[in-house]
């Protein structure tokens, strides 16, 4: 999964970022690295959170592989961001989040003072479950009453994921 993964984020450009610069990213699901290196880039201060040890373990070893110095790692679940803002950053230019479903909970378990202090969401969507379909129509209400426009698109390969945008 590891080379599909590197793949679909530096090849197919999944989250269609191109070459825009974001100065403050937050990757939950930070897995192996990709993401955060690649941003990391274009960033000036990145936020990769991941609670996996074997995943923890390769990403802090691919960041120092890349001497990427200005990504943070978060070692944790994340459930809510108010966990992440304001205790690490003040603002998100860009969240990114493949965390498996947790998507989910993770946003419509934040608060209003956290999600009006992000610019831009990008990630996967999952539909697993029936569950995770319904929640996906809760998160779309959210996300419109937060003030985002949330935009999908298909997976090529599963019919169970989906990329998405939420912007401003």
């Amino acid at each position: 999964m590891d080379i599909w993964t590197l793949k679909e984020v530096l090849l197919d450009d999944c989250y269609r970022l191109n070459k825009k610069k974001y100065p403050t990213v937050i990757d939950i699901g930070g897995a192996i690295g990709d993401f955060s290196i690649l941003s990391s880039g274009r960033a000036e201060k990145v936020i990769s959170c991941e609670y996996d040890a074997n995943r923890l373990q390769l990403l802090r070893y691919n960041i120092h592989l890349s001497q990427r110095k200005n990504i943070t790692v978060i070692p944790k679940k994340i459930t809510s961001l108010d966990s992440l803002i304001p205790t690490h950053v003040k603002s998100c230019d860009l969240l990114k989040m493949d965390c498996e479903g947790s998507e989910y909970t993770i946003l419509m378990n934040s608060k209003h003072v956290s999600m009006k202090k992000i610019k831009t969401i990008v990630g996967e969507l999952h539909f697993f479950t029936n569950k995770m379909r319904e929640d996906f129509i809760q998160l779309k209400s959210r996300l419109k009453a937060e003030g985002f426009t949330l935009k999908t698109w298909e997976n090529p390969v599963h019919d169970t994921i989906c990329y998405f945008s939420a912007t401003r």
